[in-house]
């Protein structure tokens, strides 16, 4: 996915709104161009609209998203992009691996956290059904929390 934008966007020299409005999919990816990478939430902000984990992307917003995120490109990655010329070979290939492994930390981070929360559920609805417990009749209950006030 990464190597894709990085070849589509003729290696971020040409960021078209085309490029993410056919395969909104890149969008994914194009968020690690940026250092340090933008949360879904934070682009969303950033463009004004719900562009993150959309399937049909419109070119409008696709080109916003690019704009947004172009303005922020790791330069310190990219730096072809502030000297006006083509990556060299190694430049490239070390631009997308370094991308590639930031997008890859992040979705395991993401998997274990809802791994973990899916454990802690699991956990949560057994103990429920074990035993004399079940689901709404534990010992307590939001309305026994609020004590009534004292004459």
């Amino acid at each position: 996915m990464v190597e894709q934008l990085f070849r589509a966007t003729a290696y971020l020299r040409n960021l078209d709104g085309a490029v993410l409005r056919d395969n909104p999919a890149l969008l994914e990816a194009a968020r690690f161009l940026v250092a340090p990478p933008v949360s879904e939430d934070d682009l969303d902000t950033l463009v004004g609209h719900r562009v993150a984990g959309r399937k049909r992307l419109p070119a409008e917003l696709a080109q916003s998203a690019l704009d947004v995120l172009g303005a922020m490109i790791d330069v310190i990655r990219c730096p072809w992009l502030t000297e006006g010329r083509e990556p060299t070979q190694y430049e490239a290939k070390e631009a997308v691996d370094w991308t590639t492994g930031l997008l890859a930390v992040e979705q395991l981070r993401t998997e274990r956290r809802t791994e973990s929360a899916k454990r802690q559920q699991d956990a949560v609805a057994h103990r429920s059904r074990s035993g004399s417990r079940t689901a709404g009749s534990w010992p307590w209950s939001a309305r026994s929390a609020i004590r009534e006030p004292t004459p």
